[in-house]
């Protein structure tokens, strides 16, 4: 019954310490948005120690959780992307290739702003079609 009293108490004090947390992180409105991480950062880690202090069963979980949604996100994106982010070769590959659809993209959007008419951009589409089976067709070979 003591212990119980005790796990009481001390859920108690660490739901008030999590809502002291809470209100640091939106008290400042007037902090810029790397000032407001910093901050949120400093705040985490002294809830972090708050909680090691009174739970230390409980502080290696937390870094173990962590590494787990490392983990798991490094899975998931395996699975979804096809490309193992701890396989340096195939990761910088994948990436590569984003930054280049991505500058493909601002390219183009920049010949749509820049084209005076519509039929320039149906002859610039057409000549972006027939640049993509060409580049899809020597993929195959």
């Amino acid at each position: 019954m003591l212990v119980s009293e005790i796990a009481t108490t001390d859920n108690a004090q660490l739901l008030r310490d999590s809502y002291t947390y809470h209100l640091a992180l939106v008290a400042n409105s007037g902090l810029a948005e790397d000032s407001f991480k910093s901050v949120q950062e400093s705040a985490r880690e002294t809830l972090d120690k708050l909680i090691e202090l009174r739970r230390p069963w409980e502080a290696g979980d937390r870094a173990n959780k962590l590494l787990d949604e490392v983990a798991q996100f490094k899975e998931d994106f395996k699975h979804f992307a096809g490309v193992d982010l701890d396989d340096e070769e195939q990761s910088e590959k994948y990436f590569k290739h984003t930054d280049d659809v991505r500058a493909n993209w601002k390219r183009e959007a920049e010949e749509r702003e820049n084209a005076p008419n519509q039929e320039e951009l149906m002859m610039a589409a057409s000549k972006r079609v027939e640049e993509r089976r060409r580049r899809a067709h020597s993929h195959r070979r």
